[in-house]
């Protein structure tokens, strides 16, 4: 089964107007993150996301784009430089 195929056949079988399947794969990453290390805090879970209904617009930005068209490319996502930082943080 591929990916999309598993995302509207099963997960869209537990999402309502009450939790959404974007939702449902934030929890699935805050409890992995969880069993890898139980002393540590869990992560502040967030919810409320609107699932998309098609893809959003390309361009993801590539490790030797220029740091003005990298910029550009999270900002057409909506982020911010310090938001484009902590997630290219993350991903390191």
């Amino acid at each position: 089964m591929n990916f999309e195929a598993t995302l509207t056949l099963q997960f869209n079988l537990f999402s309502s107007v009450f939790i959404s399947t974007a939702d449902f794969i934030a929890l699935g990453v805050a409890e992995t993150l969880l069993s890898c290390d139980h002393s540590s805090p869990m992560m502040e879970l967030r919810v409320g996301r609107i699932d998309a209904t098609s893809a959003g617009p390309p361009g993801v930005p590539q490790p030797l784009d220029s740091l003005v068209s990298q910029r550009a490319a999270f900002a057409r996502a909506g982020m911010n430089q310090t938001e484009m930082i902590q997630a290219v943080y993350v991903l390191t």
